[in-house]
């Protein structure tokens, strides 16, 4: 068995995001949609201000797993996915959580394979953003 995670493990990471935070992950990836850098184009879509980019908010979920596992061995993504169900709004206390479902030795790989669930809520417990990974970890 794995020494580095065991099924029903639970990591997790609170962050906030300024404005200046969102419009510079939006800036990084190269995602020009004005709700993310103009309150006034993101108020007429809907939103009540300027609001994260999905590739930005997928990167700080998937980075938590990183920080987690980096010091420890080999952790390579083989496959994610994320859902979004709501905007992240800036100034918010936005928590990141990740769960250990499944993992299965992989002999081939010399390792394990692990799957993660994950989500972000907002400061109100609202469901922002649901997540799956499957990952390769070795103890090296």
């Amino acid at each position: 068995m794995s020494k580095r995670t065991f099924i029903g493990d639970y990591y997790s990471k609170t962050i906030i995001l300024s404005k200046q935070d969102i419009k510079a992950g939006a800036k990084a990836l190269g995602d020009t949609n004005p709700i993310h850098f103009d309150s006034e184009a993101a108020i007429k879509a809907g939103y009540p201000g300027i609001i994260a980019s999905g590739a930005h908010m997928s990167g700080l979920c998937g980075g938590v797993l990183t920080q987690k596992f980096q010091d420890s061995g080999t952790f390579m993504g083989l496959d994610c996915s994320y859902r979004f169900h709501k905007a992240v709004a800036a100034d918010d206390a936005l928590t990141i959580s990740w769960k250990t479902k499944r993992l299965e030795p992989k002999k081939s790989l010399q390792g394990y394979i692990a799957v993660f669930s994950g989500k972000m809520t907002n400061s109100q417990g609202e469901l922002l953003i649901s997540a799956r990974m499957k990952v390769l970890l070795r103890d090296d």
